[in-house]
C-alpha cells in the first residue's frame, strides 16, 4: 500500500449496491440531464488541480477511489459523508474533492461537496468561486435560497457549496437552524445526491463535533507514521461507532 491509495483500514460492510428500480433510474436521469454547467474544466486543468478524471493516467489511485465509494455505497447507512481529520494541512480537502469527484463518475448520481472548513476553505479557489454565496451566506440571510449556493464545479454531476464571503466568525454557524434546514433539505431532495462534507481537524475544532450530528458517516485522512495510538483512541471515543466508516493512510500532503 502506498500514498493516498492506502486502503480504509477499518472494517466495512460489503453487502451488494443497493437496488434502484427503473422509474427511479428515469426519474434522476432526467434530473441530472437539467444540470447545467457553466465551463468544464479542461484535462490539464484537472490535473492542475490534483483532481482525478475518468480516464486518468493515475490508474491505481483512480481504482482506490472507487473501492472506498463503492465501500461507502453499499453501507446503506446514508448518503452525507463527512471527511476529516486530526490536524491541518493532512489532506483532508485534497481526498474529500476528489472522492466526490470520482462518485460523479456514476451517470445515474450526482456529488454535492461541502465547504465546512471555514478556517481554511479551499473549495472557491479550488473551483474558481470565490464570487459565490456560500454556507454560511446562507446560515445569516434568510432571503439566501438553497439553490442560490449550490453552484457548477466545471464537473459533470458535480456541485459545490463553498464556504462564503463572510468574515465575522463570532456566530456558531453550525448550531444555527438554517444550517441544519440546508443540510436536511439537500439530504431529501434528491435520492442520487451523494454529499460530502470537507470538515475541520476533529480533535481541535468544535465544529466539527457539531457536524458529526448531522452526518450518517465518516471518514478520517491521516498521515501515514504520524499519528499515534492515543490519538486514535480519542478519535474512536468522538465519533459515534455506527457512523465511523474508516481511516485513510495520507502519505503526500496536499
Amino acid at each position: 500500500m502506498n500514498k493516498l491509495e492506502r486502503a480504509i483500514r477499518r472494517t466495512i460492510d460489503n453487502d451488494d449496491l443497493p437496488f434502484i428500480g427503473d422509474i427511479n433510474v428515469s426519474c434522476q436521469m432526467k434530473q441530472i440531464s437539467k444540470m447545467e454547467v457553466e465551463k468544464f474544466f479542461t484535462k490539464e486543468e484537472l490535473e492542475n488541480k490534483k483532481i482525478i478524471y475518468q480516464g486518468s493516467h493515475q490508474v491505481e489511485l483512480l481504482h482506490k477511489f472507487r473501492n472506498i465509494r463503492t465501500a461507502l455505497a453499499s453501507n446503506k447507512t446514508g448518503n452525507v459523508v463527512l471527511v476529516t481529520s486530526l490536524a491541518p494541512s493532512y489532506g483532508t480537502s485534497h481526498f474529500t474533492r476528489n472522492l466526490a469527484a470520482v462518485t460523479s463518475f456514476d451517470s445515474t448520481k450526482t456529488s454535492l461537496l461541502i465547504d465546512c472548513n471555514i478556517d481554511r476553505p479551499s473549495v472557491s479557489h479550488t473551483f474558481e468561486l470565490s464570487d459565490r454565496l456560500g454556507v454560511l451566506n446562507y446560515v445569516v440571510d434568510e432571503s439566501i435560497a438553497i439553490d442560490d449556493v449550490i453552484h457548477c464545479s466545471g464537473i459533470k454531476r458535480y456541485r459545490c457549496i463553498p464556504a462564503g464571503n463572510l468574515t465575522d466568525g463570532c456566530e456558531e454557524y453550525f448550531t444555527h437552524p438554517r444550517f441544519k434546514e440546508l443540510l436536511v433539505g439537500l439530504k431529501n431532495r434528491y435520492n442520487d445526491r451523494n454529499i460530502f462534507i470537507d470538515a475541520p481537524p476533529i480533535l481541535t475544532s468544535a465544529d466539527t463535533r457539531i457536524l458529526l450530528e448531522v452526518c450518517d458517516q465518516v471518514i478520517v485522512v491521516i498521515p501515514s507514521g504520524k499519528v499515534n495510538t492515543a490519538e486514535m483512541h480519542a478519535v474512536e471515543k468522538v465519533i459515534p461507532k455506527e457512523k465511523f466508516k474508516g481511516v485513510v493512510l495520507n502519505e503526500y500532503m496536499r
